[in-house]
Protein backbone atom coordinates (compact mmCIF):
# COMPACT_ATOMS: atom_id res chain seq x y z
CA UNK A 1 0.00 0.00 0.00
CA UNK A 2 1.44 3.19 -0.93
CA UNK A 3 2.69 5.86 1.75
CA UNK A 4 -0.14 8.33 0.85
CA UNK A 5 -3.12 5.47 1.02
CA UNK A 6 -1.71 4.13 4.88
CA UNK A 7 -1.70 7.64 5.99
CA UNK A 8 -5.21 8.43 5.28
CA UNK A 9 -5.97 4.68 5.98
CA UNK A 10 -4.50 5.56 9.84
CA UNK A 11 -6.40 8.34 9.82
CA UNK A 12 -9.73 7.91 9.05
CA UNK A 13 -11.27 11.12 10.99
CA UNK A 14 -8.43 13.50 9.80
CA UNK A 15 -9.70 16.20 7.65
CA UNK A 16 -7.91 15.84 4.54
CA UNK A 17 -7.68 18.81 2.11
CA UNK A 18 -6.31 18.57 -1.33
CA UNK A 19 -4.81 20.92 -3.91
CA UNK A 20 -3.56 19.69 -7.29
CA UNK A 21 -2.20 21.22 -10.62
CA UNK A 22 -2.62 17.77 -12.47
CA UNK A 23 -6.03 16.62 -11.81
CA UNK A 24 -5.85 12.54 -13.15
CA UNK A 25 -8.30 9.94 -13.94
CA UNK A 26 -6.25 6.68 -13.52
CA UNK A 27 -7.31 3.45 -14.40
CA UNK A 28 -5.75 0.88 -12.12
CA UNK A 29 -4.63 -2.60 -13.75
CA UNK A 30 -3.04 -4.37 -11.19
CA UNK A 31 -5.81 -6.47 -9.55
CA UNK A 32 -4.52 -7.55 -6.01
CA UNK A 33 -6.55 -6.57 -3.05
CA UNK A 34 -3.72 -3.99 -1.97
CA UNK A 35 -3.18 -2.56 -5.72
CA UNK A 36 -7.23 -2.25 -5.60
CA UNK A 37 -7.22 -0.79 -2.09
CA UNK A 38 -4.81 2.14 -2.98
CA UNK A 39 -6.98 3.25 -6.46
CA UNK A 40 -9.76 3.13 -4.08
CA UNK A 41 -8.36 6.06 -2.14
CA UNK A 42 -5.64 7.55 -4.42
CA UNK A 43 -5.93 6.83 -8.00
CA UNK A 44 -8.65 9.26 -8.90
CA UNK A 45 -8.27 12.59 -7.09
CA UNK A 46 -10.84 14.12 -8.93
CA UNK A 47 -13.20 11.47 -7.50
CA UNK A 48 -11.36 11.78 -3.84
CA UNK A 49 -11.61 15.63 -3.70
CA UNK A 50 -14.53 16.56 -6.33
CA UNK A 51 -14.35 18.61 -9.19
CA UNK A 52 -11.68 21.58 -9.75
CA UNK A 53 -12.57 25.09 -9.13
CA UNK A 54 -10.67 26.82 -11.58
CA UNK A 55 -8.79 24.43 -14.80
CA UNK A 56 -5.47 26.52 -16.54
CA UNK A 57 -4.16 24.27 -19.22
CA UNK A 58 0.00 24.44 -19.64
CA UNK A 59 -0.76 25.64 -23.37
CA UNK A 60 -3.03 28.74 -21.95
CA UNK A 61 -0.12 29.32 -19.26
CA UNK A 62 2.83 29.20 -22.07
CA UNK A 63 0.46 32.01 -24.51
CA UNK A 64 0.01 34.21 -21.47
CA UNK A 65 3.58 33.82 -20.89
CA UNK A 66 3.65 32.15 -17.71
CA UNK A 67 5.47 28.66 -18.32
CA UNK A 68 8.66 28.19 -20.82
CA UNK A 69 7.79 25.75 -23.79
CA UNK A 70 9.40 22.29 -22.44
CA UNK A 71 12.01 20.31 -24.26
CA UNK A 72 11.69 16.80 -23.44
CA UNK A 73 15.34 15.32 -23.22
CA UNK A 74 15.87 11.67 -22.80
CA UNK A 75 18.48 10.46 -21.11
CA UNK A 76 19.63 6.71 -20.90
CA UNK A 77 20.87 5.04 -18.21
CA UNK A 78 23.32 1.71 -19.15
CA UNK A 79 23.93 -0.61 -16.00
CA UNK A 80 27.24 -1.86 -15.63
CA UNK A 81 28.59 -0.49 -19.06
CA UNK A 82 26.47 -2.56 -21.21
CA UNK A 83 26.29 -0.96 -25.56
CA UNK A 84 22.70 -0.84 -25.08
CA UNK A 85 20.69 1.51 -22.34
CA UNK A 86 18.63 -0.40 -19.82
CA UNK A 87 15.34 1.62 -21.44
CA UNK A 88 16.15 -1.33 -24.60
CA UNK A 89 17.23 -4.02 -22.60
CA UNK A 90 15.65 -3.71 -19.52
CA UNK A 91 16.92 -5.89 -16.74
CA UNK A 92 17.60 -9.46 -15.84
CA UNK A 93 18.24 -11.09 -12.65
CA UNK A 94 21.34 -11.95 -13.09
CA UNK A 95 21.97 -8.25 -13.55
CA UNK A 96 21.27 -7.52 -9.77
CA UNK A 97 24.43 -9.60 -8.46
CA UNK A 98 25.66 -6.79 -6.11
CA UNK A 99 23.55 -4.39 -6.03
CA UNK A 100 20.98 -3.16 -3.73
CA UNK A 101 17.34 -3.98 -5.00
CA UNK A 102 13.82 -2.78 -3.58
CA UNK A 103 10.21 -3.69 -4.17
CA UNK A 104 8.90 -0.21 -5.24
CA UNK A 105 5.34 -1.17 -3.28
CA UNK A 106 6.91 -2.21 -0.18
CA UNK A 107 10.27 -0.87 0.21
CA UNK A 108 11.54 -3.95 1.29
CA UNK A 109 14.61 -5.28 -0.28
CA UNK A 110 14.93 -8.17 -2.57
CA UNK A 111 17.09 -10.53 -2.87
CA UNK A 112 18.20 -12.58 -5.86
CA UNK A 113 16.18 -15.20 -5.17
CA UNK A 114 12.74 -13.17 -4.70
CA UNK A 115 13.15 -10.78 -7.78
CA UNK A 116 11.55 -11.98 -10.82
CA UNK A 117 13.71 -13.43 -13.73
CA UNK A 118 13.19 -10.45 -15.85
CA UNK A 119 12.08 -6.73 -15.09
CA UNK A 120 11.64 -4.16 -18.53
CA UNK A 121 11.93 -0.48 -18.21
CA UNK A 122 8.70 0.19 -17.65
CA UNK A 123 9.09 -1.98 -14.41
CA UNK A 124 11.70 0.68 -12.83
CA UNK A 125 10.24 2.79 -10.04
CA UNK A 126 7.30 1.27 -10.60
CA UNK A 127 8.15 -2.31 -9.45
CA UNK A 128 11.13 -2.27 -8.94
CA UNK A 129 14.45 0.32 -7.37
CA UNK A 130 17.54 0.25 -8.11
CA UNK A 131 18.80 3.27 -5.73
CA UNK A 132 22.52 3.05 -7.48
CA UNK A 133 20.65 3.41 -10.52
CA UNK A 134 18.73 6.20 -9.07
CA UNK A 135 21.43 7.95 -8.18
CA UNK A 136 23.20 7.91 -11.35
CA UNK A 137 20.61 9.63 -12.77
CA UNK A 138 20.64 12.34 -10.48
CA UNK A 139 24.48 13.13 -10.45
CA UNK A 140 23.55 13.20 -14.34
CA UNK A 141 20.49 15.69 -13.70
CA UNK A 142 23.27 18.03 -11.68
CA UNK A 143 25.85 17.69 -14.25
CA UNK A 144 23.34 18.40 -17.12
CA UNK A 145 22.04 21.73 -14.70
CA UNK A 146 25.47 22.70 -14.17
CA UNK A 147 26.35 22.72 -17.70
CA UNK A 148 23.33 24.82 -18.54
CA UNK A 149 22.82 27.93 -16.26
CA UNK A 150 23.04 26.28 -12.57
CA UNK A 151 21.45 23.73 -10.33
CA UNK A 152 19.29 26.42 -9.12
CA UNK A 153 17.88 27.57 -12.77
CA UNK A 154 13.81 27.09 -13.35
CA UNK A 155 14.04 26.20 -16.76
CA UNK A 156 16.94 26.05 -19.82
CA UNK A 157 15.77 26.28 -23.37
CA UNK A 158 19.36 25.52 -24.44
CA UNK A 159 19.34 21.76 -22.31
CA UNK A 160 20.82 19.34 -24.71
CA UNK A 161 21.16 15.29 -24.28
CA UNK A 162 25.24 15.12 -24.86
CA UNK A 163 26.30 12.60 -22.20
CA UNK A 164 25.82 8.81 -21.48
CA UNK A 165 25.50 8.20 -18.26
CA UNK A 166 26.75 4.76 -16.99
CA UNK A 167 26.62 2.77 -13.67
Amino acid sequence: MGQVSQVLTRNPDAVQIGLTATPRRLEVTERSPEAQADAAITADNIRHFGEPVYEYDIAQGIEDGYLAVCEIVRRDIFLDDKPRPERETGVDVEDFAGKRVTDAVTGEALTVAEARARYEASDFEERLLLPDRVQTMCRDLFRLLLATGGPEQKTSSSARATGTPRT
